[in-house]
């Protein structure tokens, strides 16, 4: 083979892996706004869920005798003063009549619980300073 066809044969191969990378990254930033839509009215819609599942909870947990979400609320901050966040883990059952409500300090991982009684709002137990999962 000479040297003009041994050129020719690189130049191609060439532009055939400079085509399918720019066709790579075009295809690559259409994907990436779909999936960025997609998650985005995942997500409202998953709040919006959220909200009514704690209303729902607030209004039956009224009915069944026990302590509201806020009022378990405060009595975890009163108990644990220096964490910054106070959310509810799990809500009461008649089964299990308990709030535990997750401490957090700096906004990661749960540092530790509160355990509530639900029917009287007593401090059963706290745990603290867990380490993250």
């Amino acid at each position: 083979m000479d040297n003009t066809v041994k050129i020719l044969i690189i130049v191609v191969i060439i532009l055939v892996g400079a085509l399918g990378l720019a066709g790579g990254f075009i295809l690559q930033g259409q994907f990436m706004n779909k999936n960025s839509t997609v998650n985005q009215s995942n997500t409202t819609v998953n709040t919006t869920n959220n909200n009514t599942t704690q209303s729902s909870n607030q209004s039956n947990n009224q009915q069944s005798g026990f302590i509201s979400e806020s009022q378990a609320i405060s009595i975890a901050q009163s108990a644990v003063p220096e964490d910054t966040r106070f959310f509810i883990i799990t809500s009461p059952t008649p089964d299990y009549p308990y709030y535990q409500v997750g401490t957090d300090f700096s906004y990661g991982h749960p540092d530790g619980h509160v355990t509530i009684d639900a029917v009287t709002g007593e401090v059963v137990q706290i745990k603290h300073g867990l380490s993250p999962p």
